[in-house]
């Protein structure tokens, strides 16, 4: 029963119906889901890093990053608490254009994203590199390199061979 409301509701909304995933519903609105307190950011302290297994190292604070070019991409997001959004758009600097900087090494195998109260989540260097979609595949951290806010130096980007998948918190970087 639950399937077809969520499918009709789809496709009612004018798309089509295969788009949604089992278990998911499609929302218009942006739901915001946030453990803790969400931190005021100082975006003149606020800076974004890059390090681990690459060759050079990166410090870019908030005005430097924002020199970078920018990429647009549309995409559907299905999160992990049971709502899709279609066709989202976002605006960021690329990993791409990032690795051209940092130069990541042949070990090189995840991005773990920092965020503030020490979340991370890490997604496949492999998912992030498709110049096209710029996004990791469905059940993974997706977008989490796009933007990163963080009070003071607390948000960074490593790269790192860590082994493990699936993980989606907790994980560390050397």
């Amino acid at each position: 029963m639950f399937r077809s409301k969520a499918e009709q509701k789809v496709a009612n909304a004018g798309y089509d119906p295969a788009r949604l995933p089992p278990g998911q519903y499609l929302t218009e609105k942006w739901p915001v889901l946030h453990a803790g307190d969400v931190p005021e950011t100082d975006l003149a302290s606020w800076d974004f890093k890059v390090f681990g297994e690459v060759e050079n190292p990166i410090t870019l604070p908030w005005a430097e990053l924002q020199e970078l070019p920018a990429t647009a991409i549309t995409i559907d997001i299905h999160c992990v608490t049971r709502w899709s959004r279609f066709e989202t758009s976002f605006r960021g600097v690329h990993w791409n254009d990032l690795a051209e900087l940092v130069k990541p090494k042949p070990s090189a195998r995840f991005v773990v994203a920092h965020a503030e109260q020490g979340f991370t989540s890490n997604v496949p260097l492999e998912a992030i590199e498709d110049e096209h979609s710029g996004r990791a595949p469905s059940g993974s951290a997706a977008s989490s390199f796009w933007i990163t806010r963080s009070r003071g130096s607390g948000s960074a980007t490593a790269i790192t061979t860590m082994r493990t998948t699936g993980r989606k918190s907790g994980t560390a970087s050397r």
